[in-house]
């Protein structure tokens, strides 16, 4: 638990230089660690790589629910979108932030500068890695499903006392279309 711990923190010190916050997200930053396996499901993974850390999951409509409130979607098999719950609390962590964390301390450690944070119960993060920049809207509509393939989400949702309640790291073209 130490090393993740460690390791979450160099993650967010690297991300973050004098109160600007977050400076990109990468492919490799969409990952989520089984903190008592040591284990990362990361975003382009294969499912049967998935499941070798979380064992089955039960099929809903269009993603598969896991032990331990973790959702994974897929697309060709491969992760899409990665979703913790509050079961997930001891559990996964991702790499930005783990459930049960302040929405004030998610904002100190990501910074406020690339968010969209217009409601008390959600922070959301977009960035279009194509452009390498940080969009404060939604997304300029794309051509192709491949090109919403390159926009990245990091979302989070608060409960009423702003506590993380559910962690979301997503492309645009899942969050849109769930394909």
């Amino acid at each position: 638990m130490l090393v993740g711990l460690i390791a979450m923190m160099l993650l967010l010190v690297g991300c973050s230089s004098s109160g600007n916050g977050l400076k990109e997200i990468k492919t490799s930053d969409l990952c989520v660690t089984h903190i008592n396996l040591d284990s990362k499901i990361c975003y382009g993974d294969e499912k049967k790589d998935v499941e070798q850390v979380t064992g089955e999951g039960e099929e809903i409509t269009r993603f598969m629910s896991y032990e331990n409130g973790i959702r994974i979607m897929y697309r060709n098999d491969k992760v899409a979108g990665i979703s913790l719950s509050d079961e997930s609390l001891d559990i996964y962590e991702s790499e930005f932030a783990k459930i049960g964390d302040s929405k004030k301390s998610i904002l100190e450690n990501l910074g406020s500068d690339n968010s969209i944070n217009e409601v008390p119960s959600n922070l959301d993060y977009l960035y279009d890695s194509q452009t390498k920049k940080f969009i404060l809207g939604k997304p300029d509509l794309k051509e192709t499903a491949e090109e919403m393939e390159n926009v990245y989400i990091v979302s989070f949702m608060f409960d009423g006392d702003g506590n993380a309640r559910s962690i979301m790291l997503v492309d645009w073209r899942m969050a849109t279309f769930m394909q």
